[in-house]
This record gives structure tokens, sequence and C-alpha cells, in this order.
């Protein structure tokens, strides 16, 4: 976080502080991945659980299992961006 101050010859009273977040890359991307493997596999157990003639790892590299975990990093990634800037 990078912290200035801008001083303005009108007074003390009048300090004017402006702090920007720069976003971890690293943290970010750890944590959209984490997120998204822990959603992609809650998905293959619940469809094999619902599903009870395809096995765990079927389930997994299923088309739908595959546009869900796509669809999943996305919205991992835009929420994890959105909670580093706030």
């Amino acid at each position: 976080m990078e912290t200035m101050m801008k001083w303005k010859p009108a007074g003390m009273e009048n300090i004017t502080i402006r702090c920007k977040n720069k976003p971890n890359w690293i943290r970010i991307i750890i944590l959209t991945l984490a997120y998204a493997v822990i959603g992609w596999l809650a998905f293959g157990l619940f469809c094999t659980l619902v599903e009870g003639s395809i096995t765990f790892w079927q389930a997994l590299i299923t088309p739908l299992g595959l546009i869900f975990l796509a669809f999943d990093l996305v919205t991992c990634f835009i929420n994890r961006r959105k909670e580093i800037d706030n």
C-alpha cells in the first residue's frame, strides 16, 4: 500500500491522505485456483452421489464438469480481485 500525504498551504487542518492498494497477483491466482478446484471436486462428488452410474473421476471430466470449472475460475478470479481492491 502506498501512502501519500499532500500538504495544502492553507493550514494543518487541510491534510489529505490517499492510499492505493496494489493487488498481490500471486495471492489472487492461488486463491482463485484453490476455490475453483474445491468447487470442481464438490461438483464431481455431487454428480456421483446424484447420478450413481458414473464414477467420481468420470464426473470430473464430463463436458459439463469442465464448463463448470471454466465458469468457476472466472467468477472466483473476479471475486478475489474485488475482495483485494476493497
